[in-house]
């Protein structure tokens, strides 16, 4: 996921994944772009669509998702193909 960081404000859990919380900002409100790497929980995404959520409480600028939005590989083991 790559980010505009300006802060989560109040916010304790800025970015879910079908309500699963996920860290994706630098928790120092750096005001930059921020990358990150999640490990997903499989048992965290369903079949069919699956709903992320950004929330932050900032006054200006918070967390704001950057082009091409949050990327998503699956890779399986053969024995799962």
């Amino acid at each position: 996921v790559k980010i505009w960081d300006g802060g989560e404000g109040t916010v304790a859990e800025p970015f879910k994944i079908n309500g699963h919380a996920y860290a994706i900002t630098s928790g120092r409100a750096n005001h930059d772009v921020v990358h990150t790497d999640i490990e997903v929980n499989p048992a965290h995404l369903k079949p069919g669509g699956n709903t992320l959520t950004l929330f932050s409480d900032t006054d200006h600028h918070g967390i704001e998702v950057l082009l091409p939005g949050p990327c998503l590989v699956v890779r399986y083991s053969r024995s799962e193909r």
